[in-house]
């Protein structure tokens, strides 16, 4: 401690000999303009062209029905279209979860995907689990069509509504679906009985938001585990990925209630990833895609009874159930900006659920009818007893988010304020931002007291400071490389921040880019700021931390060795008087002191 005060006298010492150095303060009445901020990166867009269509050496003749069966005599080739069904949905809505003719269809199409079906001999167990893994291959790689010709399936009316159902449970659990169009498929067939192909039907901007998704997939992925995954168990690698969809995702609500089809992309991956709006279907399809791409098995699981769709997820201690759609909660508080969907915020309680939990938290009396939509054959059990570290996440209503070993979280709950001009009550969080290592219970250590939930923005957290008066009057940047923390901004007196979020946001129907950081107040106004044109105060050379070197560059700008831009001048100008001279330098080292006890 007396290293430190010695420190500190030195520092005002070296300030102080400065300014009279320099002969008086350097003033600077107008802080030199920020710089313009680059505009957001966007992935390039591949060019739409038409899908290709199967090549047939005669003119196709018009589709014949479903249930028509082979001619003896015909000479050219039959098409047989395919309806869509099941949860994959094209049409109006139905309910608020899942899809058209879902009570009608789920049922037996998900007894069809498990049972050991084959015809006359022709349609085998193994020449249906080729015929999946060709689709799910044709699917992912835009390929127009799977040929079936080899494979010397009959043309039945058993066969045929057996394909028909694999096909359907694989538009459902396959994430990359989104590229198909509705009721764009057909199967062909030679007079004789023999299957030649399935005609996917491809969008015509099919690999342009096959590109997207991928891109954003991969930039979702990146910004959660920028140094891989490595000592990290596969719970955590769940828990990572779910608070990501629940933050980042907005339930698309408007669309629900107004029986509209204005976001047609609403219950699949794309509409939750790249849009980031979708219902239940579409937060289910994208956690099963990012679990699977960092080596999770996962599966898509619906009931016809309750109208829902979830996950069912395979980790070091077995398979869990994990519903990201109900732990992102929309409080109903007042028509804003974000369709009540509250940002920042993450629920647990129906993370890592027994079948026993999901039975009492899901179904409410309701008849059990837990359906997997899979391709694999095989139905996984959830496992018997809780999770052994479920007391880790119990509780918590902000995301937990990993980095650099530790997890970071909130533990604040939900408070709430009457808003002056309607009367009505307000919420908005407080608590205590804290680290932790994961294990079978927390053990908090407090890095931000008095905060609300956070942002994580590149390895550091954006949070809103609470006052003595229980009022927002800072936003605040803490480095987790460093532990220190600085100021973005000041709010103006009496501000409350009641939500903030951070990352690829759709707010409104607006998609705001990486690094924005959004927050509402008590009027329901929406802000937006860019940290990384706004710096942390004291932060002057943007390294991410606040010490010596800073206050080093502050003394160079007063004696005129150095050039500080617009961000580096807000950065340095500590007091925002306008100036950057010895006071701020003071200030500064003040910081360091108090970030360093």
């Amino acid at each position: 401690m007396k290293k430190k005060l010695l420190c500190l006298m030195l520092a005002a010492l070296m300030l102080t000999s400065v300014c009279a150095f320099a002969e008086g303060e350097i003033e600077q009445p107008t802080p030199p303009a920020a710089e313009p901020a680059a505009e957001a990166e966007t992935a390039p867009q591949a060019e739409s062209t038409p899908a290709p269509q199967p090549e047939t050496e005669q003119e196709q003749p018009p589709m014949i029905d479903v249930d028509a069966s082979p001619g003896a005599n015909e000479s050219e080739i039959i098409e047989v279209p395919i309806e869509p069904e099941g949860v994959f949905q094209f049409g109006d809505l139905y309910g608020e979860q899942l899809s058209v003719d879902f009570e009608e269809a789920m049922p037996a199409l998900c007894a069809a995907v498990f049972a050991d079906e084959a015809d006359d001999g022709s349609l085998t167990a193994a020449k249906l689990a080729e015929f999946t893994n060709r689709l799910c291959s044709a699917i992912k790689n835009l390929e127009a069509s799977v040929n079936l010709e080899d494979l010397n399936i009959k043309y039945t009316e058993n066969s045929i509504g057996i394909l028909k159902r694999r096909y359907n449970a694989v538009l459902n659990s396959v994430a990359e679906s989104f590229v198909c169009t509705a009721g764009g498929s057909v199967y062909t067939y030679y007079p004789d009985g023999n299957l030649v192909q399935l005609s996917l039907g491809l969008k015509t901007n099919a690999a342009a938001m096959l590109s997207d998704y991928n891109d954003e997939k991969k930039a979702a992925l990146s910004s959660l585990f920028p140094n891989g995954a490595a000592g990290m168990t596969k719970t955590e690698i769940v828990l990572a990925i779910h608070d990501y969809i629940a933050i980042h995702t907005r339930y698309d609500y408007a669309s629900v209630e107004n029986k509209t089809n204005d976001n047609p992309n609403m219950y699949n991956a794309y509409g939750a990833l790249v849009n980031g709006s979708a219902v239940c279907q579409g937060y289910a399809l994208a956690y099963m895609d990012l679990l699977r791409e960092m080596g999770v098995d996962s599966y898509f699981v619906s009931s016809n009874n309750i109208n829902h769709g979830w996950n069912i997820v395979n980790t070091e201690n077995g398979w869990y159930y994990s519903d990201v759609t109900w732990d992102d909660p929309r409080h109903n508080l007042g028509d804003y900006t974000n369709d009540g969907d509250f940002m920042g915020i993450c629920m647990h309680g129906y993370f890592m659920n027994t079948e026993a939990q999901l039975k009492e938290n899901h179904f409410n009396g309701k008849v059990y009818d837990a359906m997997f939509s899979v391709v694999s054959g095989s139905s996984p059990a959830a496992a018997a007893s809780a999770h052994p570290n479920s007391k880790f996440w119990s509780g918590i209503c902000s995301g937990m988010v990993y980095c650099n070993g530790q997890w970071y979280y909130n533990d604040g709950t939900f408070n709430a304020k009457n808003d002056e001009s309607t009367g009505k009550p307000r919420i908005y969080t407080c608590g205590n931002i804290c680290k932790t290592l994961y294990g079978t219970e927390r053990t908090a250590n407090v890095i931000a007291p008095n905060a609300t939930f956070f942002a994580p923005v590149d390895g550091s957290l954006i949070y809103a400071r609470f006052n003595e008066s229980r009022n927002t009057d800072a936003l605040m940047r803490y480095y987790t490389a460093s532990g220190t923390a600085a100021k973005i901004v000041d709010l103006a007196e009496g501000t409350i921040v009641t939500e903030i979020g951070a990352g690829r946001l759709n707010i409104g129907n607006s998609i705001y880019p990486r690094g924005t950081v959004v927050y509402t107040d008590m009027n329901y106004q929406l802000h937006t700021v860019n940290p990384k044109e706004v710096p942390g105060k004291g932060d002057v050379n943007a390294d991410g931390k606040i010490d010596i070197a800073d206050v080093i560059l502050i003394c160079r700008y007063i004696m005129g060795d150095a050039v500080l831009s617009g961000t580096e001048f807000a950065a340095a100008d500590i007091n925002n008087d306008g100036k950057v001279n010895a006071a701020d330098g003071v200030l500064l080292c003040q910081m360091i002191s108090e970030g360093n006890e």
